[in-house]
């Protein structure tokens, strides 16, 4: 029985890592996401705690524009860029409507974390490097 525990144990751990999946603390229903080589994009039905999506491959290690769009159909978002001490180098405000950021990124800014309380709608998130 032990045996069994340990390699379902392991069996996870494999797929989370060969799925790209993530040990966030939110919990989504009839979540979709998409990676393109320049953004990603999520359409979930309810969203609750928080989501992180790494920029790190679409920017190349360098300053960056991140336009991020969000509608949401119901309950709020907060959209940040965190740096790899997971610090926020930007904050939006907390959306509960339609929205569409831009912030100017530092090198460091790899990761963007979404804070979601009942949200419900789209996050279309996209990267342009800065020269």
């Amino acid at each position: 029985m032990k045996a069994r525990l340990i390699l379902t144990v392991v069996m996870l751990a494999v797929l989370m890592v060969f799925t790209n999946c993530t040990a966030d603390s939110s919990t989504a229903v009839m979540c979709v996401e998409t990676n393109t080589a320049d953004g990603w994009q999520m359409s979930v039905q309810k969203l609750d705690g928080t989501k992180t999506v790494n920029l790190n491959s679409k920017t190349d290690g360098k300053a960056y524009t991140a336009d991020v769009k969000v509608s949401a159909d119901n309950g709020t978002l907060v959209v940040e860029f965190i740096d790899k001490r997971g610090n926020a180098v930007f904050t939006s405000g907390i959306i509960d409507g339609n929205e569409t950021l831009t912030a100017e990124l530092p090198a460091s800014a790899y990761k963007m974390r979404l804070s979601a309380e009942d949200f419900g709608g789209m996050v279309e998130a996209s990267v342009s490097v800065s020269e």
